[in-house]
């Protein structure tokens, strides 16, 4: 990852006098980056890590209201390269706890349960940073996503939900089962799409 870059308020008017709103000084940013030929991995206004949705909510907010801007930038082709070895080496990590979390919930152990949960939890959230890199080198450089990966992104999202209200409900055996039937699952598929990218030697020049 390049280093980052940082505007304050007094920078942006600056070097973005033409631009009235965030989403003009987004798109001067982006396409300062783009011409670089990078792309933007991350956004934070006012400190805070800026989401699509979000971006899309303020992007008519006034430029005055920016007390801070930085953005992280990367070679596509880079980034694609190391996100595909650190996406596949991290599930390894992730499998092994989801597995010792799902042992310890079937156990009378509901400390050391919900600690491995709670790892779990992270080391997801972590891995879905990672593959938002990942994917935003990948459409850069190929296009659309394959479908594949909007399935499995749909059943991460399910399978979490199923498996907090499960928790909350003091449910740890379905809780365990979730963990090592669905969500162990869906990680595993995950590899397994990125191994077949590597394969492919998608990280190379066309």
């Amino acid at each position: 990852m390049n280093p980052e870059r940082v505007w304050s308020s007094q920078d942006l008017t600056r070097d973005f006098p033409s631009a009235l709103s965030l989403k003009n000084v987004l798109d001067q940013v982006t396409q300062q980056v783009e011409e670089a030929g990078e792309v933007v991995c991350e956004i934070r206004v006012n400190g805070i890590i800026l989401s699509e949705l979000e971006e899309g909510r303020f992007a008519e907010n006034p430029r005055e209201e920016i007390q801070s801007l930085s953005i992280k930038s990367q070679n596509p082709m880079k980034l694609l390269d190391e996100s595909i070895e650190g996406c596949s080496d991290y599930i390894g990590k992730i499998l092994t706890a989801i597995e010792k979390a799902s042992f310890l919930f079937r156990t009378t152990d509901v400390a050391g349960a919900t600690d491995y949960h709670a790892k779990c939890i992270e080391a997801t959230e972590h891995f879905v940073e990672m593959i938002t890199y990942f994917k935003i080198a990948y459409q850069s450089l190929k296009g659309g996503l394959p479908p594949s990966w909007l399935n499995l992104e749909k059943s991460m999202l399910s399978s979490f939900t199923q498996i907090l209200d499960a928790y909350e409900n003091k449910n740890y055996i379905l809780v365990a089962d979730l963990l090592e039937y669905d969500l162990s699952n869906i990680f595993a598929s995950w590899r397994h799409e990125l191994r077949l990218l590597e394969q492919n030697q998608i990280g190379e020049p066309a």
